[in-house]
């Protein structure tokens, strides 16, 4: 089992799917600030930091013919703070420079990784010399990224998120937009209101962009109820229906899986327990162990097989939801591609399911009803990893479209 999942853990850190990022150049600063970027592995890369002397006034004993307190070239010192595209935290130190040498900085894992250059304190500079006294600088010394091997460096991170307005009772798709999002907290408005509707939602949301890229929520989902159509007679007793959710209209006629015997690369099956994927019961459902080479091929998760329906959105009950320790405990679906084949043409619709704890159906209207479906292939690209042994199993309750 420990094999399995040492197997398994490494997968996931190849798992990175790369994002889009804003090129922030030439990443360089001085020994008077905190500078902090990211770098993009292809793995088994690596960064060379280069940096000019700097002056400095000092205590020296070690320089006795410029006098005891007097002002010295020296080279500036400082910690590497490195976060890794698993989350795993650690310090280098840049604290020797011979003859204006690089000092380079090895990337070994593929993904993003978070670099903080924090200078030495007046202590630290002092504590690193032998007999002389750090006083401070009188001219900076500054340093900057000289060479890059597979990777590249960047100074901010951003992500294109969907803000969709969408009918709260049918899922309809009334408007939708694009706006980019940079690296932490973010406010993402509702926006104009469609004509004929009431916003039935909250007018903001915070989203999070994450390091690695990706967003909290993708895409944003702001709902509208349609207003009352006016009446000449005064009515006596205004009610409001409450929403719905969409009807459940466009049920395939078959399933399929790659995780059939003799079909995926670990001869795991689901085949048997398939049907419990779309009989309408939450509480049934089914789970695989999650492996790199199955998650990257070409090969949907699940295919769902129509004849020429209307499709407009997707469907799922997420995760394990019997108790929110299960939910926590088994990896859940994050990132859903759907490839739409129908009379006229093949689609893709890119969604990206919340990880949040819902023991019902999410409905994720696409960016448009599709006629004449013939066929609906499901990939997983991403997945939320859930905790312990089972930090690799995915768990799904229930899929469908409408």
């Amino acid at each position: 089992m420990k094999k399995i999942l040492g197997i398994l853990l490494m997968a996931a850190l190849l798992m990175t799917v790369l994002p889009a990022y804003a090129d922030g150049g030439t990443i360089f600063d001085d020994a008077g600030s905190v500078c902090t970027f990211y770098v993009i592995s292809q793995g088994n890369a690596s960064i060379s930091f280069y940096q000019t002397e700097g002056l400095c006034t000092e205590l020296s004993y070690t320089h006795l013919v410029d006098g005891i307190l007097g002002q010295e070239e020296e080279w500036g010192k400082y910690h590497l703070d490195v976060t890794t595209p698993a989350g795993f935290q650690y310090r280098e130190d840049w604290n020797k420079t011979f003859n204006g040498s690089d000092y380079t900085l090895n990337l070994p894992q593929a993904g993003t990784y978070t670099i903080r250059v924090t200078p030495f304190t007046a202590d630290e500079m002092t504590a690193s010399w032998t007999l002389d006294h750090f006083v401070c600088w009188e001219s900076l010394p500054q340093w900057r990224v000289s060479g890059t091997y597979r990777c590249s460096c960047v100074d901010r991170i951003w992500c294109d998120v969907t803000v969709k307005q969408v009918d709260a009772s049918t899922g309809r798709l009334l408007a939708q937009r694009t706006e980019r999002l940079y690296s932490g907290y973010n406010t993402v408005y509702a926006g104009s209101t469609p004509g004929g509707y009431t916003l039935a939602d909250a007018s903001q949301r915070q989203v999070y962009v994450y390091s690695s890229g990706a967003a909290s929520e993708n895409p944003v989902v702001f709902e509208y109820r349609k207003n009352a159509a006016p009446t000449s007679r005064p009515a006596t007793q205004t009610v409001t229906p409450a929403p719905v959710s969409p009807s459940y209209g466009a049920a395939p006629y078959a399933w399929d899986t790659q995780y059939r015997r003799g079909m995926n690369s670990y001869d795991q099956s689901i085949e048997q327990s398939l049907s419990k994927l779309f009989d309408g019961n939450t509480v049934t459902g089914l789970t695989y162990v999650i492996w790199q080479s199955d998650r990257t091929d070409d090969t949907p998760e699940f295919t769902a097989y129509f004849n020429g329906a209307s499709v407009s959105g997707f469907r799922i009950v997420n995760g394990k939801i019997a108790s929110s320790d299960q939910f926590a405990n088994y990896a859940r679906a994050a990132h859903v591609t759907l490839r739409v084949h129908t009379s006229y043409g093949t689609y893709e619709e890119h969604l990206q399911v919340p990880d949040r704890y819902v023991r019902d159906y999410q409905y994720f209207a696409m960016s448009r009803t599709y006629d004449g479906v013939q066929q609906i292939d499901v990939y997983f690209e991403d997945f939320y990893p859930g905790g312990g042994e089972t930090r690799y199993v995915m768990a799904l309750t229930e899929l469908g479209f409408y």
